[in-house]
Order: structure tokens, then C-alpha cells, then sequence
């Protein structure tokens, strides 16, 4: 269930499109919870891999955006990860008009004072507790 999108060929009309959408929603929702717990475990270049298509699926989803550049700071690639963010800020303001989230903002502020993330156990951390 979580590897794809809804079957199709299934009922039609408002309720379903509604219904359906609903369950895009919870799926996805789903995905970023296991992404979170990748992230605490350290699993960064299967994160990566499995993070670029859906931001490039969903290119305005920022917690998948900040899920991808968190995966990329913590493995080093921190310019990669800013470039992500400037992506996005490009994107929200020219699509939407408004700036990215304050957590996105703050994320990329901890980013470029090389501050970690105080609401994220690091895998130095949990493999330091684990042995």
C-alpha cells in the first residue's frame, strides 16, 4: 500500500476523487513518518534515494523537502542541502507568492551555522547509547 499510488479503473465522481485524495494524503503522511525514523537511525543515502522522487513529485511538500536536506547535511553534503532550500524558496514565491514555513526557514538558518538539529537525536548519538 505504501509503495504507490491508488489503483485505478475503481468508482468515480466527487466522493471518490474526495476519498481518494484523503488516502494520497495518509499515505504520504505515512512515508514522512518512516523518513523521520531513517533519519533518526542515520540511513541517509536511502533516504536520499528515496526522497528525490517525491520532491520532484511533490515540489511544494516542504516536510519531504526538509526530510531530503537533512539527509543531506547530516552526510556531509551541505551545500547540496542549501541549494535544496533555495529550490524551494524560489519555487513557493514564484508559484505561490509566500515564503517557506517557518521551520523550513529555521532548518536552513541551523544549516548555515552548522547547528544540529535540537529536536533530532543524531545516529552518533543513538549508536553511542547502543554500544
Amino acid at each position: 500500500m505504501l509503495g504507490g499510488p491508488p489503483p485505478r479503473g475503481g468508482p468515480t465522481g466527487p466522493n471518490a476523487e474526495a476519498e481518494s485524495a484523503r488516502l494520497e494524503e495518509m499515505r504520504l503522511s505515512a512515508r514522512e513518518e518512516r523518513f523521520e525514523l531513517l533519519l533518526q537511525l542515520g540511513r541517509y543515502a536511502e533516504l536520499t534515494a528515496d526522497l528525490r522522487p517525491l520532491v520532484r513529485e511533490y515540489p511544494l511538500r516542504e516536510r519531504l523537502h526538509a526530510q531530503l536536506m537533512a539527509a543531506l547535511y547530516d552526510s556531509g553534503r551541505r551545500n547540496e542541502a542549501l541549494d535544496l532550500y533555495m529550490e524551494l524558496r524560489r519555487r513557493l514565491v514564484t508559484e505561490l507568492g509566500m515564503e517557506p514555513m517557518p521551520e523550513m526557514q529555521q532548518l536552513q538558518q541551523r544549516m548555515l551555522a552548522g547547528t544540529p538539529d535540537p529536536n533530532r537525536l543524531h545516529a552518533n548519538h543513538l549508536r553511542s547509547v547502543g554500544h
